[in-house]
């Protein structure tokens, strides 16, 4: 009886014995109040890397836990040129740039629970997508447009042209989505032009038929002066091959005439 009323008055003057509040932000070791922060869903800090000039379609995921579905939107930062974001995390595109790029996006799960943060994605060429083949600046559109023994990359005489010699240039190409190195056209990329005077230039014709029986021919077209097409009084084509100490061989074909060459239409 005597214990009884003793742990009577203890209680009267303490209070109920009472569980003390332990939060997630103390610390030091020190707790700090009875709150805890808001639950949040994580961020991942990076998606895979990008190859350039290539489709790429990668998700971003929460990191922890979330409850699906969740709502992604990009509220800071530039995505590269050619590559977006929609609602569910999916990255896709074709990206057109190279660099590291930081994304700042938002995303929310299905019980309200947000989370905020930055992402990297780096964009970078993959060089076993790069070959050597020659540009052409302004490309002669009736060789494109007829089809002039295409894959004619060099025509540099004709019709309402009067230029007797075509300046090439060597340079690397990336094959573009379709994988196929098709020497500037089609999908392929100008990735990045060479110096004329770093590589060893040749000029190889060849003889084909055409359906009206005549020879093409182009024996007298020449390569001057570290990659200036010349063309001389016959017909035809040939292939421009380059030879790059580093970089190793390229080539393209080419569609040459004399100046008084006349396709058979409006001359």
């Amino acid at each position: 009886m005597r214990t009884l009323t003793i742990l009577a008055v203890v209680l009267l003057l303490t209070g109920c014995i009472r569980k003390i509040p332990q939060d997630d932000d103390t610390t030091g070791g020190q707790q700090d109040d009875d709150t805890s922060e808001e639950p949040t869903v994580g961020v991942p800090e990076e998606l895979p890397d990008a190859p350039l000039y290539e489709d790429y379609s990668e998700r971003l995921l929460p990191v922890g836990y979330a409850l699906p579905p969740l709502q992604w939107q990009q509220v800071g930062g530039e995505f590269p040129e050619g590559l977006s974001i929609d609602a569910d995390g999916y990255v896709t595109g074709v990206p057109v740039e190279e660099g590291t790029f930081a994304i700042e996006v938002h995303v929310v799960d299905a019980d309200g629970t947000e989370g905020h943060g930055l992402v990297s994605l780096t964009v970078a060429v993959d060089q076993a997508s790069l070959y050597m083949a020659v540009w052409v600046e302004d490309v002669d559109d009736l060789c494109l447009e007829q089809e002039l023994l295409c894959v004619a990359w060099v025509r540099i005489q004709g019709t309402g042209i009067e230029e007797y010699e075509r300046e090439l240039f060597p340079a690397l190409f990336h094959v573009g989505v379709d994988g196929n190195a098709d020497a500037g056209y089609d999908d392929d990329v100008l990735y990045q032009l060479l110096d004329p005077a770093d590589v060893t230039w040749s000029f190889t014709p060849y003889e084909t038929h055409t359906d009206s029986g005549t020879l093409n021919y182009a024996g007298d077209a020449e390569i001057i002066d570290g990659g200036i097409l010349v063309g001389g009084e016959m017909t035809g084509a040939g292939t421009i091959g380059i030879d790059h100490p580093v970089l190793g061989q390229g080539e393209a074909d080419a569609f040459v005439v004399p100046p008084d060459w006349c396709p058979g239409w409006g001359c």
